[in-house]
């Protein structure tokens, strides 16, 4: 986890430096440039930023595409207080090119949820599902490096939610 060396910019402030930082390497990237959505950590130097609301600005004052890290999604959902699946709503999902897949699992007593890229469980495939049915992208990829067996039974699993969606499926994924 990332620990600040100062304190949290006022959201408008660092809206416009991280815009502005998008928009220069997107100068820089001769290839379209996406962003990722991340799990938000209670340190302070996460503040912001894992807001669906500020995610959904960023992307359309930018420009660029979203990489939709499954996982992240719902640990900052569990820290912050939202819906998962009703803040899918607050983001421009014509935008999310590619979803990372793993599984967050509970930290504590609390109930909030750590990235800890374990396997896929039913939530997770509900959240996918739903987000399936609304965007539509060109990558999955699996964050999950641990029983090859499960691994395979995720893809089999996965691959039943895409159902005749073809095209989202990778040839090197087949």
């Amino acid at each position: 986890h990332m620990l600040p060396v100062s304190p949290p910019l006022e959201r408008g402030i660092l809206l416009d430096r991280l815009v502005d930082a998008i928009d220069r390497a997107k100068e820089m990237c001769p290839v379209p440039l996406l962003v990722e959505n991340l799990d938000y950590c209670p340190e302070g130097a996460y503040e912001h930023v894992c807001e669906p609301a500020f995610i959904a600005e960023v992307l359309e004052r930018t420009g660029v595409g979203l990489l939709f890290d499954l996982g992240h999604w719902q640990v900052s959902a569990s820290w912050l207080g939202y819906d998962p699946v009703k803040a899918l709503d607050l983001l421009p999902l014509e935008r999310v090119i590619e979803i990372h897949l793993s599984s967050p699992r509970t930290l504590d007593e609390t109930g909030r949820l750590d990235d800890v890229h374990a396997e896929l469980i039913e939530r997770d495939l509900e959240l996918l599902g739903t987000l399936l049915e609304r965007a539509k992208p060109r990558a999955l990829t699996f964050e999950y490096r641990r029983d090859p067996n499960r691994l395979a039974a995720q893809l089999g699993v996965v691959r039943g939610l895409l159902g005749k969606r073809a095209g989202i499926i990778s040839h090197a994924a087949r």
